[in-house]
């Protein structure tokens, strides 16, 4: 491990001290490319294998199942989407692909889809729709919006000749998008409105994004001789933290279960961490031409990500980690479970302020501290019935999110709230496994 520090020019809302680390690596097949990669709705981690023309299935224990497509499909993003189901993007054949966690895949074709290029990045969407861009092979892009049951919107750019890359969901409720030859990244609507916004250093090239609990975004510049990382508040404003000596391309990066900032550095087949204060660490993995891509949290509380070039999927152990309390997350019982919510509407969005009642209980505001909106509470019930439990009760219709985070395996489990509808209460007694 390599260990920087850093200069911070802004606070990061983000988490904890450091922890040792452990890089555990997986063969794939020959000259199958892995990019793509996300935790599936199963337990499992599902990656594209571009020159394979397959999807992967790999178990936490490290056991790979594969499924082909059609040939030339050149499989590239992957996300969970909101039924259950993988979407995927079909770079050669300009489709949309879903696969089941039992493996079947359904594919749709993209009407007046580019000649010569293809679907890139995908995401789901706060809608319930599934999003991703499309760019011609070149320098022209675009967003577009898919429903589950193969509706398709375009929406054209404001500037045609950028071409979206990855793209994510904000915990703001908008898709925000990298356009990396252009200087900017975009934030679209989900009515289809686009912005867009100069990076810091417009001069750099910016491909990997990663949304920010506190309702921002990351995003990673980078030239010949220097790497930065941006944030973008919600309202489009950009701050930058330095990554002293790093000079690899980004193009993975995602907030850990930990709270640190992790990224992949693609020329240099390090994997990369970031923490609040700044203090920057890099992890060999097997090979410095290991060529990681995609980094992205998978069910078992580890970070999964995917290595190009040396055809494998790599796998980083970031637990235990110690809960550290703030004006957005909460401690419960004993420190063990860490609690956080970002909420949205048309009033305003951005992550809950956490307010500490017992050692096991708290509650969220959203707009005023005299207003509260959800109250939480984490029992010990492993005396019982071998679990920890969560109960939640909500006083709002707003759109929220709220994620409980075990610290000492990272597993986090999310309780959505659909905006314009009354807070249903939750009572999950099979939360979190004991000890």
């Amino acid at each position: 491990m390599r260990v920087r520090g850093g200069l911070v020019v802004l606070g990061i809302a983000l988490a904890a001290p450091l922890v040792a680390q452990t890089i555990v690596e997986y063969p794939v097949a020959f000259n199958s490319a892995p990019i793509g990669i996300a935790a599936g709705p199963d337990g499992n981690i599902w990656f594209t294998m571009y020159f394979a023309n397959q999807i992967g299935r790999i178990t936490p224990s490290g056991t790979v199942t594969t499924f082909s497509l059609a040939t030339n499909t050149l499989p590239a993003g992957i996300a969970a989407g909101p039924d259950g189901n993988l979407w995927f993007c079909e770079n050669g054949a300009n489709q949309i692909g879903r696969i089941t966690p039992a493996g079947d895949v359904t594919e749709f074709p993209i009407p007046n889809a580019f000649v010569g290029g293809g679907p890139g990045y995908i995401t789901a969407g706060p809608d319930g729709a599934i999003w991703f861009t499309e760019n011609d092979g070149g320098s022209a892009g675009r967003v577009r919006r898919l429903t589950t049951d193969g509706q398709f919107t375009m929406f054209p750019p404001p500037n045609p000749t950028a071409a979206p890359q990855q793209i994510v969901t904000g915990a703001d409720g908008n898709l925000w998008y990298s356009l990396p030859y252009s200087g900017r990244i975009g934030r679209i609507t989900t009515a289809g409105k686009i912005d867009e916004f100069l990076l810091p250093t417009p001069s750099m090239f910016a491909l990997a994004l990663a949304a920010s609990p506190d309702g921002g975004v990351w995003v990673a510049e980078q030239e010949s001789d220097s790497s930065v990382l941006a944030r973008f508040a919600p309202d489009g404003t950009a701050t930058q933290l330095t990554l002293p000596g790093i000079t690899s391309r980004i193009f993975g990066l995602v907030v850990g279960a930990d709270g640190n900032l992790w990224f992949t550095e693609n020329d240099t087949g390090l994997i990369g961490r970031v923490t609040p204060a700044g203090a920057v660490s890099e992890f060999d993995t097997s090979s410095s031409v290991s060529a990681p891509w995609v980094i992205a949290n998978g069910p078992d509380g580890a970070l999964w990500f995917s290595e190009y070039g040396i055809d494998g999927i790599g796998k980083v152990t970031v637990a235990p980690f110690p809960c550290v309390a703030g004006p957005n997350a909460l401690c419960l019982n004993g420190g063990r479970f860490r609690l956080g919510a970002t909420f949205g509407s048309s009033a305003g969005s951005g992550a809950a302020t956490a307010v500490s009642l017992t050692d096991d209980s708290g509650y969220l505001w959203f707009f005023d501290p005299t207003n509260i909106e959800i109250v939480a509470k984490v029992l010990n019930g492993c005396s019982i019935d071998a679990h920890y439990w969560v109960f939640l009760a909500g006083l709002t219709n707003v759109g929220a999110t709220l994620t409980v985070t075990d610290s000492q395996t990272g597993i986090a489990r999310t309780y959505t709230n659909t905006a314009g509808q009354a807070f249903a209460p939750v009572q999950d007694v099979n939360a979190f496994a004991c000890p």
